[in-house]
């Protein structure tokens, strides 16, 4: 229309975009011009990966940022991003790896080029441990009268696995009580169980982390 001689052009992309524009008038003689125009991409959002993560206690978690334009876009050239803890515990490195306080809570992990801020909320966890060898007896049939008892843990709470601590009992109703050459200590994951009399004995160990957290096997 004659109204297009000033119009307004919108982008969906950055990039180099030529606009040809012709002219015709009445007689439908079409003179043409052209004209250019270079969209520059512009950062208007920065992003972290993973978004809003989970992490135990004193454990580390990778976090990565990327710089969008104003379209939405990864932008061609990444600006060096800056990390901090906005708010809450813990620290990261230069490098975007953060590392959990010893203690529950949330904590704001913020990265920067300078001129744009992009947030991430980290929730912190105490995580009991895991059962990784379930609890074993060395023979069953028992033909003496010791057996030896094993099961081994891990540690989630980024301490070290000889920080568990293992406690055997008994369930439900045993024929006599039963003697453990180590109980309640980290050595105890590896325990000599003598009996006293003959029957079936049903044995349960708990395994706990220095926070008291705690997971079982029979």
């Amino acid at each position: 229309t004659d109204s297009a001689s000033s119009t307004t052009a919108t982008f969906n992309a950055a990039g180099s975009f030529p606009f040809p524009a012709t002219i015709t008038d009445s007689d439908n003689v079409s003179p043409s011009s052209s004209a250019k125009a270079t969209v520059a991409q512009t950062t208007t959002n920065i992003g972290g990966t993973p978004a809003n993560p989970t992490a135990s206690w004193n454990t580390v978690q990778q976090f990565t940022a990327t710089a969008y334009d104003q379209f939405g876009a990864a932008m061609t050239t990444q600006p060096a991003i800056t990390w901090s803890v906005a708010s809450g515990g813990g620290t990261v490195s230069t490098a975007g790896l953060y590392t959990a306080p010893d203690a529950s809570g949330t904590a704001t992990v913020e990265a920067s080029d300078g001129t744009m801020n992009g947030t991430d909320t980290v929730t912190v966890v105490n995580t009991a441990p895991t059962v990784t060898t379930p609890a074993t007896a060395s023979s069953n049939p028992v033909t003496g009268t010791t057996v030896n008892l094993n099961a081994a843990g891990q540690a989630n709470d980024g301490q070290a696995n000889s920080t568990l601590m293992y406690t055997w009992l008994l369930l439900g109703t045993p024929p006599a009580q039963v003697n453990y050459s180590a109980n309640g200590t980290d050595a105890a994951q590896n325990t000599t169980a003598t009996f006293t009399a003959a029957g079936t004995y049903d044995f349960q160990v708990t395994i706990t982390d220095i926070e008291g957290d705690s997971t079982t096997s029979t």
